[in-house]
């Protein structure tokens, strides 16, 4: 499962930085402004949001982590994109 891999490896800060910048774009400039507005690096923002998903995920989000990867050229960054992905919709929606 590389869902559970994501969460082993980029649960760290470093780690999720640099995978960051490998997915790099709209989505990472994106992702480095709702960091910056919580005053955190982007690491350690990823680090947390992944860590929250290992936390709180139902199955059908482990399911829908782990079909994030079917056909995806670079499987492990298309997974940890949709983890980070899922934590920025549910953290702006609570501070909506």
């Amino acid at each position: 499962m590389i869902a559970r891999e994501v969460i082993h490896t980029c649960s760290n800060a470093s780690v999720a930085q640099a995978a960051l910048a490998s997915i790099g774009g709209d989505f990472m400039n994106r992702f480095a402004a709702e960091a910056r507005r919580r005053d955190l690096p982007s690491g350690s923002y990823a680090a947390r949001l992944v860590s929250n998903f290992a936390r709180t995920a139902d199955a059908a989000d482990w399911r829908r982590a782990n079909e994030a990867t079917r056909g995806a050229d670079q499987p492990v960054l298309s997974c940890l994109r949709f983890i980070l992905d899922q934590g920025l919709q549910k953290t702006t929606a609570s501070a909506s």
